[in-house]
């Protein structure tokens, strides 16, 4: 019994030597682990802006659907950055909202893009939704989706019961 009482000090010690700064970060609440997800997600759009398309975020089921409605798995979106079809000029993201449900996080974003798509440039803003799923200890993506938000003049369309009339509709 004195035997063992000895070794527990000696092995407490390393630790109760160490300051708190030290001591490896786990995520301890909801806030940590949103501000985890949201340096993921930043890291994500990172590899956008650098016309890369992230794999080791992406999980191996993952599943993108563009603004265009276009759907992308893992290897058909790596192809597509790998392919130099899209040419990022600039990517600022706004409004980063990081929700989490246990080991899922839904984290939504508008994208304020300005990139060129096999050559044809665009200018558009987008909505983008992307859901994180924590597997093994590790942050995935799993899905994605983009909207493009409408302009002014494209959110306008004919009333069918009225000839000529247009209706607007709020951004």
């Amino acid at each position: 019994m004195k035997k063992a009482l000895f070794i527990l000090p000696l092995a407490l010690t390393p630790w109760s030597l160490m300051s708190a700064q030290q001591l490896p970060h786990l995520p301890t609440g909801k806030s940590d682990v949103r501000e985890q997800v949201g340096a993921l997600d930043e890291e994500f759009e990172d590899f956008r802006r650098h016309d890369q398309a992230g794999e080791s975020l992406l999980a191996d089921d993952y599943i993108g659907i563009a603004a265009s409605g276009r759907t992308y798995d893992k290897t058909s979106t790596t192809q597509l950055f790998r392919s130099g079809l899209v040419r990022t000029r600039s990517l600022e993201i706004s409004d980063r909202t990081v929700r989490i449900y246990g080991n899922t996080a839904i984290v939504t974003v508008t994208r304020h893009l300005n990139d060129a798509m096999a050559g044809v440039p665009r200018l558009e803003q987008h909505r983008c939704t992307k859901v994180w799923v924590k597997r093994n200890g590790k942050w995935q993506v799993v899905s994605f989706q983009a909207t493009k938000i409408a302009t002014p003049s494209s959110a306008a369309i004919s009333h069918p019961n009225a000839p000529s009339e247009v209706i607007h509709l709020p951004d």
